[in-house]
């Protein structure tokens, strides 16, 4: 019994899913770039240019001077199941911060809300999940004018692939297997 139990558990080993985490930050790119429509490693924001933030260290901001574009960041790396993001800015206002995530038909999956007070200089991360598929992720924070004057960085998401058909047939044949030979020897 103790025998079949272990090949059971060797075999679910085997065949797990290995999550992996992409961490994208903007300290490679020179101040200034604009990066929307550029795919950064699995993938595309449709806003942003890099500048100073907050914490120290290179961030995005939206692109055009109004600050009334929302960051939208769209997943080429597929199995996406979560997401984080730092943002904040430089605290002459109140600011609160949204996160949403979305599968392939713009179904909401998951979000996430901060609130970084006035007189607060820095960031705060924001955390998103899902057991199905994200497709893309918007997020954005409303201060001043309720526009979208903060910065983002740290964009992180984690890929988590699915058993493969076989992989799960091969592990209901072991336990199956198993049964039939515990019942054998009862």
């Amino acid at each position: 019994m103790k025998t079949i139990l272990a090949a059971a558990g060797l075999s679910m080993l085997a065949f797990s899913a290995q999550a992996a985490t992409t961490t994208i930050d903007f300290e490679s790119f020179a101040t200034g770039t604009t990066i929307a429509g550029t795919d950064l490693g699995g993938l595309t924001l449709a806003t942003g240019f890099v500048t100073s933030g907050p914490n120290g260290t290179k961030a995005i901001l939206p692109t055009g001077s109004d600050y009334t574009q929302k960051y939208r960041a769209d997943f080429s790396a597929t199995d996406v199941t979560a997401f984080s993001v730092d943002m904040g800015d430089y605290g002459q206002d109140a600011d609160t911060l949204f996160l949403f995530a979305y599968d392939s038909l713009g179904n909401e999956l998951d979000s996430a809300t901060g609130t970084l007070g006035a007189g607060v200089s820095g960031m705060m991360t924001l955390n998103v999940s899902s057991l199905s598929n994200i497709a893309y992720v918007i997020f954005f924070g409303e201060g001043f004018n309720t526009q979208n004057n903060v910065y983002a960085d740290n964009l992180s998401f984690t890929t988590t692939p699915a058993v493969p058909l076989p992989a799960g047939l091969v592990l209901m044949g072991s336990a199956l297997a198993g049964f039939g030979l515990i019942r054998r020897k009862g």
